[in-house]
């Protein structure tokens, strides 16, 4: 766009022509455009922008209702008169939720706005992500259940920890009282760990649950160990008794010596016998070779109710 002008050149009159250049500059004209490369919790704005002449600044506004409130960072569109393309990247969106947004663009000759337009996030099934804290138990050891929630509407939902017991007759058992979700969908559960190896689950209540799990947490057999004496004279048969945890009765129970090769040595074998209501007693006599040295006595679980496990370790010396 030119404008004309007059020009005395020898007494004459000229017409002259300015250069566009030359007009004053405008208010920036910023155009809002689609959005594109929408996720679950992220998206791309477009636009564009023309400066109008003067050095110009633009961004996007944002939110999940018509006032916005979340604006990207400031970008330079240059200063020319001509539309440039304006571009945005948006994370941190909620998933299956409707947001508004435009384009604003701002020169030294004010502020202008672009129309209002939206876009919807999907939606993302909801899924768990769960485990036992330790996950192998010692006997009545407390273990705490945690995870996440992850997908659409996760913050706030109510659900539910459920033990299955060995040998899983019973079936699924809920454990404590159901539980909210946190905003962020993570959950934890303090619980007893169960006398036997378990098999837990997360449940979200009410229609359509959806499950997390199941995940087996193991839990070791507790043994007791007692000895008459730490020091016996060489060759003795010293006697190892004691108790396990829960009540196996039959089971293989062994006393062990630690080899010069840091490997355990069975060196006498016997089988537990019935004890009180929780527990099973054992009672075998083993040689004491040599100088002594560490020793220990190790029960075997078979059937998947417990995981074998040893007793401490006990340091036993020899007279001369």
């Amino acid at each position: 766009m030119s404008r004309i002008v007059p020009a005395v050149v020898l007494g004459a009159t000229i017409v002259a022509v300015a250069p566009a250049a030359a007009q004053a500059a405008k208010a920036p004209s910023p155009s809002t455009g689609l959005a594109g490369g929408i996720t679950a919790q992220s998206a791309t704005l477009t636009g564009s922008v023309n400066p109008n002449g003067a050095a110009t600044r633009f961004w996007f506004q944002y939110g999940t209702t018509s006032k916005l409130g979340t604006s990207t960072p400031r970008q330079s569109a240059g200063k020319g008169e001509a539309a440039v393309g304006a571009v945005a990247g948006v994370t941190a969106l909620k998933s299956g939720t409707t947001y508004h947004y435009r384009l604003v663009a701002r020169n030294a000759k004010g502020t202008r706005y672009g129309k209002k337009r939206r876009l919807k996030t999907p939606k993302v099934p909801l899924n768990f992500t769960v485990a036992a804290s330790p996950n192998i138990l010692d006997y009545r050891e407390t273990t705490t259940i945690a995870g996440t929630l992850g997908g659409t509407n996760a913050a706030g939902r109510q659900i539910r920890i459920e033990r299955s017991v060995w040998p899983h007759t019973g079936g699924f058992q809920p454990v404590g009282n159901p539980l909210l979700t946190n905003p962020d969908g993570t959950f934890a559960l303090p619980i007893l760990a169960s006398s036997f190896t378990s098999l837990y689950r997360v449940v979200t209540t009410g229609k359509n649950p959806i499950v997390g799990g199941p995940f087996e947490v193991p839990v070791r057999a507790e043994v007791d160990t007692h000895v008459g004496h730490t020091r016996v004279n060489r060759n003795a048969r010293l006697q190892f008794k004691g108790k396990v945890r829960p009540a196996k009765v039959g089971v293989q129970v062994g006393v062990q010596k630690l080899s010069s090769k840091k490997t355990w040595i069975t060196i006498a074998g016997s089988r537990t016998t019935q004890g009180g209501a929780p527990f099973a007693r054992y009672k075998l006599r083993a040689p004491i070779r040599g100088a002594g040295g560490l020793y220990r006595v190790f029960v075997k679980v078979d059937d998947g109710s417990n995981v074998s496990h040893f007793g401490e370790t006990i340091r036993i010396r020899t007279r001369r």
